[in-house]
This record gives structure tokens, C-alpha cells and sequence, in this order.
């Protein structure tokens, strides 16, 4: 059915139905528009299976593949480019030198794997996903400094402290009035009391998410210093010694732990969720 629907709509058909049709039409005679409508018959016969046509379907169907990839590439570059945008001057420095890095690395494989580029393109894969996590580290990062940043400026511990003090002396007046049968004052007290409960709860809660977010921030630094280390090792080897073995060990070790490293990212709504769809897309380098 596929090929009946492509071949409708192909140049090849409008060409058999202007020949074949229009010309025995054209004609005016009546044998010439029997033949030619043999020959558009026999042509839906024969034509849809010929290789002139299925050699103009792969053509075709390479066009549309090749603009779809062009455009998964365009939009995941827009993607990468959104996130370094997000990033400060320092991190953005640091992204910069490992793309450096990234960089010899992929131009070495494709010089020393010109005949048979699969296996590089397998390798620079897998370090476009190592630099695709380390760049969402950084933003990852970025986003937690910024939080404790803000937490540590309201100074949040010493209204912890107060609203501790607060909540003790409330809850004795309020005892004191209620024993003294002022009721209605007491009551007011406790509304306070009440109050001021809540936003220690809040407060207790915001803490807790510092504290959360100081562990993020540390193993967000020791996963993105480690991937780091990983690509500064395996240009060393590739360079030095030109051991594909050996640089092919260092990367597999290297994205060994990067499932892990990506499904906590996941977690992490500063990171870029979602950002692994197109890790394959396109390259690491991004608009400066």
C-alpha cells in the first residue's frame, strides 16, 4: 500500500498520466486513447515495483530523514545553548577549558579512525553525554549556591532561635490567662501561639531543604570534578600513547556511573530534566 501511495504521488506518475493519458486524448483518436490507457494501466503494473522508483523513494525518504535529524540537532543545540546561558562567568570558564579537552579528543579519533568511523562516532558519543552531564552539573550547581546563598542572607538559623523563644514565653502567658479566667485574651495569645508555631514548622522545613541542598551542591561538585578527570585522562592516553584500547577502558569507566548521575539529575528541577532525550543530537560545543 505504502509503495501504491508513494508512487501517486511521485513525479513519475504525473509523467505516465501526461504521456500515456494526455497523449491519446490529444489525439483525438480513438485506438490512440484505447493504447493509451493500456499503457497508463500497465504502467500502475510494472512501475510501482521498478527500481526507478524505488530508488527515487530512498532518495526521498533520506531527505526527509536527514531534515528531521538536522532538526533534532538544531533544537538540542538551542537546548545546550539555553543551559550555558544560565551559568555564570566562572562556570561557563570551566565548561569552556572542557570543551577543549572534549574537542582533541574527538578530532584524534576521527583522524585515527578515518577508514572506519563507527566505532569513533560510538566513543565521541559517549563523550557528548559526558559533557552534556557536566554541563548540567554546573547549572545544577549554580541553582543550589544560590539557594543557600538566599537562605544565609535571611539568616535563618537565628529565626529559628527566635521564634523557639517566642513560642516558650506565648505558651506560658497563654497558660497563666487561661488559669486567671481571661479567656478571651487567651484566646487571641493562642492565635498568636498558633502562629508563630507555623512558621517555626516553615522555617524548620526551609532548613532542611538547605541542608538537603548543601548535599546536593557536594555531590554535584565530586560528580562533575570526577567526569572532569575522566576526559583529562583519556586525552592523555589517546594522545600520549594512542591506545585506543586503553582510552576506550577510561571512557566506559567514565560512563559507567553516568545513568546514576543522570537519573539524579532527574530529581534535580534546576538541572535541565529531560536534557539525556537529546544528549545524541548534537555536538558539545555551544554559542559563546
Amino acid at each position: 500500500m505504502d509503495k501504491i501511495k508513494a508512487f501517486l504521488k511521485s513525479p513519475h506518475h504525473a509523467w505516465l498520466a501526461l504521456l500515456a493519458l494526455g497523449g491519446g486524448l490529444a489525439t483525438a483518436n480513438p485506438a490512440a486513447m484505447v493504447g493509451g490507457a493500456a499503457a497508463y494501466a500497465l504502467g500502475w503494473i510494472y512501475l510501482p515495483d521498478s527500481r526507478l522508483l524505488k530508488a527515487w523513494r530512498a532518495k526521498r525518504a533520506k531527505k526527509r530523514g536527514d531534515a528531521e535529524r538536522e532538526a533534532r540537532a538544531g533544537a538540542a543545540r538551542a537546548a545546550r545553548n539555553a543551559i550555558y546561558r544560565t551559568l555564570d562567568g566562572d562556570a561557563r570558564e570551566e565548561y569552556d577549558r572542557l570543551t577543549e579537552v572534549a574537542g582533541e579528543i574527538v578530532t584524534k579519533l576521527r583522524a585515527d579512525d578515518a577508514d572506519t568511523l563507527l566505532p569513533a562516532e560510538e566513543r565521541i558519543a559517549s563523550v557528548r553525554r559526558l559533557m552534556l552531564a557536566y554541563l548540567r552539573l554546573l547549572k545544577t550547581e549554580g541553582a543550589q549556591r544560590d539557594l543557600i546563598r538566599r537562605e544565609k542572607r535571611d539568616d535563618l538559623a537565628e529565626d529559628i532561635e527566635e521564634l523557639r523563644g517566642d513560642i516558650e514565653e506565648l505558651d506560658a502567658e497563654v497558660a497563666e490567662l487561661e488559669a486567671g479566667g481571661k479567656h478571651t485574651l487567651a484566646l487571641s495569645r493562642r492565635r498568636l501561639l498558633d502562629s508563630k508555631r507555623e512558621r517555626l514548622e516553615a522555617a524548620h522545613a526551609r532548613a532542611e531543604r538547605v541542608e538537603a541542598t548543601r548535599a546536593n551542591l557536594e555531590l554535584a561538585e565530586a560528580e562533575r570534578e570526577r567526569i572532569a578527570e575522566v576526559l583529562k585522562l583519556a586525552r592523555a592516553d589517546l594522545l600520549s600513547t594512542g591506545d585506543a584500547a586503553e582510552f576506550g577502558h577510561r571512557i566506559d569507566f567514565g560512563t559507567r556511573e553516568l545513568r546514576r548521575t543522570n537519573d539524579w539529575l532527574e530529581t534535580i528541577p534546576e538541572s535541565s530534566p529531560g536534557a539525556t532525550t537529546w544528549a545524541d543530537e548534537a555536538g558539545f560545543e555551544v554559542e559563546r
